[in-house]
């Protein structure tokens, strides 16, 4: 009998993409954690998540790190780089989602160093900025097409 190398399988045919978010979904379930008492941006119910998944992606986020910490109901969790600082240190913009009883959305954002290029600093909160990160949000919401009317900040 040959071997699935021998029959022409590679790792790369593997669906790493659908492990990945498996992953996340088992991750969600044994480590979630309560959702922050942070500033928050309001998405009205007439917006759904599907759109506002379609806009993140659009504006270049992708599903949140595996390791980074899963909040409890969270439906959606985005990131994507956000240039660097003035020394070259490489920052994010990190947007996590929970829907709300009446149907709309709220998402915790914020700008932070990369935990890729500064686990300490990211673990560790440096530098890292609720208020730039909700103005952010709220410009790629509006921007992707959202009216102006339906988005709010608030805190959680």
């Amino acid at each position: 009998m040959k071997s699935p190398a021998q029959q022409g399988f590679s790792i790369a045919d593997l669906p790493i993409r659908m492990g990945y978010k498996d992953a996340l979904k088992a991750r969600a379930m044994v480590e979630s954690h309560p959702w922050p008492s942070v500033p928050v941006v309001n998405v009205q119910n007439s917006v759904g998540i599907q759109q506002v998944n379609k806009i993140l992606e659009q504006a270049n986020f992708e599903d949140g790190w595996f390791l980074s910490f899963h909040d409890y109901g969270s439906v959606l969790n985005m990131r994507r780089p956000d240039g660097q600082d003035n020394s070259g240190n490489q920052r994010q913009i990190h947007a996590r989602f929970r829907l709300m009883k009446d149907g709309s959305l709220q998402a915790a954002a914020h700008t932070e160093y990369s935990p890729i290029q500064h686990p300490d600093w990211h673990l560790h909160n440096k530098d890292l900025s609720w208020d730039d990160g909700q103005a952010q949000l709220v410009t790629i919401l509006t921007d992707g097409g959202v009216d102006k009317g339906v988005v709010s900040k608030s805190h959680s």
